[in-house]
């Protein structure tokens, strides 16, 4: 049938995982022994956000107060500024782009977080929008 493959642990066949699929995709209930992962953190929140979006210069997590949990002191602090602006304009949005001289600053927010990204012409810009609302939900899962 299948040759076996052997690791240092166990010995396994490639009919385990092919069975495991197949009981994924009807209504088998499956057991993990691994435990769950714990929620992202924001450091992890950036680093994910890096390793999907080309074009990524820099970026930051803030908390619902505005402190810094994460990231680039420089794209808080720009964060900071367009959101006074925003206050004066009355601009409140989920998630926006916002021009600067060193590229576009990216921005999420949530009722719990805030996430801003500083990027390139290069980057996709709905895709980091659908990664961002990605963190900020699991953000939400461990938040203080």
């Amino acid at each position: 049938m299948y040759p076996e493959i052997r690791s240092n642990s166990a010995v396994t066949s490639p009919a385990t995982t092919v069975s495991s699929h197949a009981s994924r995709e009807s209504d088998i209930p499956l057991f993990s022994p691994s435990a769950m992962s714990a929620a992202l953190t924001p450091d992890l929140a950036l680093a994910y956000l890096d390793q999907l979006n080309w074009g990524i210069r820099a970026g930051a997590v803030l908390g619902a107060k505005g402190e810094l949990l994460a990231g680039s002191p420089e794209v808080a602090a720009a964060l900071a500024a367009v959101q006074l602006e925003g206050e004066r304009s009355g601009a409140g949005d989920a998630h926006a782009r916002i021009v600067t001289p060193g590229g576009d600053l990216h921005v999420a927010r949530s009722e719990h977080h805030q996430i801003a990204v500083l990027a390139g012409p290069s980057v996709i810009e709905e895709l980091l929008a659908a990664d961002m609302r990605w963190c900020l939900a699991d953000l939400a899962l461990g938040r203080p």
